[in-house]
């Protein structure tokens, strides 16, 4: 969750670190700091808060002067936090620092054996007294214990990360050892690059794209010791010397611009014409015959044809959402398929064999249960195909094979634009499963269709951005409301639950999603007329009871005076049926395939979620208590 950042180089190390932080706020902002090595000691700067109390606290202590000995630095790290342990405040916030002052350490994650840890340490250092009350500080200590004990930076890095258990990324810089940063890395997400001027080491590619065109990941167990005179050194999991792979930073992440948006969200809203159009693109080949051309189908491309017998589809969050919608596009398919969380896959599926195909949906590829549930089906034989954003990531070295969403950076922390290019990926993955058991059903009219909806989304999103003023005034309709209903089913009941998760997310408004059958067996009781209830009632060509039965609940929702808000398709004549009884506002969407309809009905509602928290004045980009990257347990 938390943000790292580290530079050592010829040029000043605080404008750069600060950047940093700034570039990796997505990962948590409840405070920050930096630690540079100035002169023979450390100077550690930390504020409660967002970056800019960081930088008003620089500058009313004269860091930012040019002269000062604090812009002299050419080396040290940064850090923006995501509080575990330990409420934010400043005492907590990192950098930490050893007991005798020549050690400092940023720090992501948590340490799973953190009591035996406490322990052990107050035997090795008898009265130690601890002025924090986070896991993070721990580490510094141990640091200058084993070093204390005549060992090297770099070992005593690597003993501290070998004693404690969890996802843990630690980075130390020591006023004895000028211009190095030593660093550990395991379950948490570490990487490094190297500049014209120096190195950059960041927990996240945000921090390194304006500086580098490529970049290097640390792998499970790595201990990397940077200097600015010498090559990254880098210490495996088994102590042996390693060259970790180069990866270039795709052109398309480096694209992070607001525009003339007011939030980061917005544009990303509004951007996703041209994010979907990335997702597909050159991988729809229609010369009469379609076909779905994915690369990293070639190399599971046999076991798919012939062992392929289960899919599970995971993720958390918003991804799992997106799995959800892409469990039923299987089993629509054909397919035996499931979509279990990931922190309860191991709890539900024992069953998971050479035979399983799992689908991992992650946009950062870092997030801590779904790898777990990745290493635990690893273990037992399953293949693994990931839907991801980025390059490199955690996730996608794990995987067998995969697809890149190609949404670019997505700065919002509430996803949007990674959310319904993951629809249009699990829509690709299932026509080319089908492409490699049935060809030939790829050229029916259905699968046609489905194809065809695919290449128009891009217009027909830009169509419902198009109604943004008049889903602007219905969501400052429902603003002033203390929860609502999000109702569906089918495909919408998938689109429904991404919609409540936006609308609590960022504009602080409880809300729930349910089967549209479900609202009388419970929910009903808190209807009132201060209670919006959003109906996404694309029909996906089902029964005509389904139309029936919606049309019943919005009659119990209006006879308890409840805001009714309808997401329809256009020429819906249920639509046409709430206008002309009464109460009711509709808002609608192009007519699509039932499995891309919670991309269209998922951009309405990421507006309403939108405009409702702007309305309040939220934090929008930056809503209180999340993180872009979730890496701990």
């Amino acid at each position: 969750m938390c943000g790292i950042i580290g530079y050592t180089g010829s040029r000043s190390a605080l404008p750069l670190l600060f950047e940093g932080i700034e570039s990796l706020q997505h990962r948590g902002y409840d405070s920050g700091g930096v630690g540079l090595q100035t002169d023979s000691s450390l100077t550690l700067i930390r504020a409660l808060g967002k970056p800019e109390n960081l930088s008003s606290k620089l500058e009313e202590r004269g860091h930012w002067n040019p002269q000062s000995p604090a812009m002299r630095s050419r080396c040290g790290i940064g850090h923006t936090r995501w509080a575990t342990h330990g409420e934010p405040s400043v005492v907590n916030a990192h950098p930490h620092a050893s007991r005798d002052g020549h050690y400092a350490v940023v720090h992501n994650g948590t340490i799973d054996n953190l009591e035996a840890i406490r322990k052990q340490l107050l035997t090795w250092l008898p009265g130690l007294e601890l002025f924090s009350e986070t896991d993070t500080e721990l580490l510094a200590h141990m640091v200058m214990y084993f070093v204390d004990k005549e060992h090297d930076l770099i070992r005593a890095v690597q003993l501290t990360g070998c004693l404690i258990e969890g996802a843990n990324a630690f980075a130390v810089i020591s006023s004895r050892n000028p211009g190095c940063i030593a660093a550990f890395r395991r379950g948490s997400p570490l990487l490094f690059a190297k500049l014209e001027h120096g190195y950059l080491l960041a927990s996240d590619q945000a921090a390194i794209l304006p500086h580098s065109s490529s970049y290097s990941w640390l792998e499970d167990g790595d201990v990397l010791f940077l200097s600015p005179d010498e090559d990254p050194r880098v210490l495996d999991a088994d102590d042996y010397d390693v060259v970790r792979e180069s990866i270039n930073i795709e052109e398309s992440m480096r694209q992070s611009s607001r525009g003339d948006h007011p939030h980061f969200m917005l544009a990303e809203i509004m951007g996703q014409p041209v994010t979907i159009q990335r997702t597909i693109e050159g991988r729809i080949q229609d010369g009469g015959k379609p076909l779905i051309r994915l690369g990293g189908m070639i190399d599971i491309r046999e076991w798919v044809g012939h062992d392929l017998s289960e899919i599970l589809l995971t993720g958390c969050g918003t991804s799992w959402f997106a799995a959800q919608v892409g469990k039923r596009w299987l089993n629509q398919l054909g397919f035996r398929a499931e979509a279990p969380l990931a922190s309860e896959l191991f709890r539900s599926f024992q069953g998971v064999d050479r035979g399983t195909l799992v689908i991992p949906f992650s946009q950062s590829g870092e997030t801590h249960d779904t790898n777990q549930a990745v290493k635990w089906v690893k273990e037992r034989d399953a293949k693994v195909w990931s839907i991801c954003n980025v390059v490199g990531s955690a996730l996608t070295r794990m995987s067998n094979a995969g697809m890149y969403l190609r949404v670019g950076q997505e700065t919002g922390v509430a996803s949007t634009k990674a959310f319904t290019s993951q629809v249009v990926a699990a829509t690709l993955t299932g026509l080319a499963l089908v492409q490699e058991r049935e060809p030939d059903r790829l050229h029916t009219p259905e699968i046609k269709a489905v194809i065809q909806a695919i290449l128009d989304l891009p217009r027909q999103i830009q169509n419902v951005l198009d109604q943004a003023a008049k889903i602007r005034e219905v969501a400052e309709s429902i603003a002033s409301s203390t929860g609502a209903y999000f109702l569906g089913t089918g495909y919408s009941l998938c689109a429904a639950r991404e919609g409540a998760l936006k609308l609590k997310e960022i504009s602080y408004i409880h809300a729930e999603a349910y089967p549209v059958a479900e609202m009388k067996h419970g929910p009903i009781a808190l209807i009132d007329e201060n209670m919006p209830v959003i109906f996404v009632a694309v029909d996906e060509g089902g029964p005509k009871e389904w139309a029936q039965s919606l049309g019943s609940n919005i009659s119990e929702v209006r006879a308890r005076k409840g805001q009714i808000i309808v997401i329809a398709e256009e020429d819906s004549e249920l639509a046409g049926t709430i206008l002309s009884e009464g109460s009711g506002q509709v808002l609608y969407t192009p007519k699509t395939v039932g499995v891309l309809t919670p991309v269209l009905s998922a951009v309405v509602m990421q507006l309403l979620a939108y405009y409702a928290a702007a309305e309040l004045g939220r934090e929008i980009d930056q809503p209180r208590n999340l993180a872009k990257v979730v890496t701990v347990a």
